[in-house]
């Protein structure tokens, strides 16, 4: 959290409000009470599961990124992962795409693709750095289909994973990334 900012100031910038307390399982009122609470010094009157969370926004430079994979890693509906696609998830929303690779090593990259008249065409190799399990690939054209797999120096290949990216329009003009959800 950037100095002299405000926990509710971060989380407005690094996230819409109705998605964290989608995520937290709680109502806005209830979540702006939490923020209340903390803030006030009041820590132990915030339930642990929302108290963790705001911790973790206490970093610097939150991004929406950074919520999204919390909420992924920490706080997943769905225990699983993608073990085929070797240990991997898939958040999409709007034009963009995040991969997230369970326990990832520095030999490994996740390798973008799509069908051109039925031959399965690499568009692009995404190489994990070394604070991030994720990489994020923006600008993906909507409607239409896409795959992943994780890739290693080895010459090891996980099974392809596909995902379809869609685009909405919020304004003139105006692209809405919306809500990250994961498939599998």
């Amino acid at each position: 959290m950037e100095s002299g900012q405000s926990l509710l100031d971060t989380l407005k910038r690094a996230s819409s409000i109705s998605y964290v307390s989608s995520k937290l399982g709680v109502s806005r009122p209830t979540l702006y009470r939490y923020v209340d609470l903390y803030e006030s010094g009041d820590k132990e009157k915030v339930p642990e599961v929302a108290r963790e969370f705001f911790i973790y926004c206490c970093k610097d430079n939150l991004s929406e990124d950074d919520v999204s994979r919390y909420f992924l890693v920490n706080r997943s509906e769905d225990a699983s992962w993608g073990e085929e696609s070797g240990g991997s998830a898939c958040l999409i929303g709007g034009d963009r795409v995040m991969i997230i690779v369970r326990n990832p090593k520095k030999d490994r990259a996740v390798e973008i693709s799509t069908e051109i008249s039925g031959e399965t065409i690499v568009i692009g190799t995404y190489h994990l750095s070394d604070e991030k399990n994720f990489v994020t690939i923006d600008d993906l054209v909507p409607g239409h289909s896409f795959k992943y797999r994780l890739v290693g120096t080895d010459g090891k290949r996980s099974k392809w994973e596909s995902f379809t990216v869609e685009f909405h329009v919020s304004g003139p003009g105006r692209r809405n990334r919306g809500d990250l959800r994961r498939t599998l």
